[in-house]
């Protein structure tokens, strides 16, 4: 009997503790959030404030929110980005969401691209999916 009571704690305790180890995240908010050239995240990324700067390495996807938006480092994962003014420099191995007021975008995109704003530039010379723009 001691044996099963012990079983049981075990698996309420996997269970409890599990979707905190499979959901795990990182965030990073404030009025100029930053993520530096030599950060680098393994967890799903979230970004938000007013001028928001992501030049680390995402392996995951990186998800930002804010006036100002600009992403240098490389994104593993997908890439989804709502702000006034967005700039994506580097590749994004994934798919990419983006909507905006004045939309740049440099680097090639491996995936799929969801584009929506004002005014938008694609200077990469690589989209690997389908493309759907509104602007």
């Amino acid at each position: 009997m001691k044996k099963l009571n012990k079983s049981l704690y075990l698996l309420a305790l996997l269970i409890l503790t599990l979707p905190v180890l499979t959901f795990a995240s990182e965030f990073k908010v404030g009025e100029q959030p930053s993520f530096t050239a030599g950060e680098k995240s393994v967890e799903n990324l979230y970004m938000a404030g007013s001028s928001v700067v992501s030049a680390g390495s995402a392996d995951k996807d990186l998800l930002i929110a804010g006036g100002t938006a600009l992403v240098s480092g490389a994104v593993t994962g997908d890439l989804f980005v709502a702000g006034g003014s967005i700039t994506i420099l580097n590749q994004v191995s994934g798919d990419v969401r983006v909507g905006g007021g004045n939309i740049t975008i440099a680097g090639d995109i491996l995936g799929d691209a969801l584009i929506g704003g004002g005014q938008i530039i694609l200077s990469g010379k690589t989209i690997g999916g389908d493309v759907i723009i509104a602007g």
